[in-house]
């Protein structure tokens, strides 16, 4: 079955770690090494959420920034249209 020397040496490193730790039953191993790989695979997409969500929070903060300096902006210019209004008018 397994014609690989590397392959099949590294096959029964493992089983002899099952034994070892009382896993004798091939389903139990199978079972072990799946939970394994799922709960290693769940933290990994857990962090690239993680990421992802700080990205998008940066990214609303920006826009959110970028809102405010317009509207600032927005703000003096017609601060300074109302002010020039006023010498005008007082003419």
């Amino acid at each position: 079955m397994l014609t690989d020397p590397n392959l099949k040496s590294k096959v029964d490193v493992l089983w002899d770690r099952f034994w070892s730790g009382g896993i004798a039953k091939p389903l139990t191993a199978i079972e072990s090494v799946s939970t394994a790989v799922e709960t290693r695979l769940r933290t990994y997409f857990m962090e690239k959420l993680r990421t992802q969500q700080m990205s998008y929070l940066i990214f609303l903060k920006r826009l959110e920034d970028m809102d405010n300096a317009r509207a600032a902006a927005v703000m003096q210019i017609q601060d300074a249209g109302i002010e020039s209004l006023k010498t005008i008018d007082c003419m």
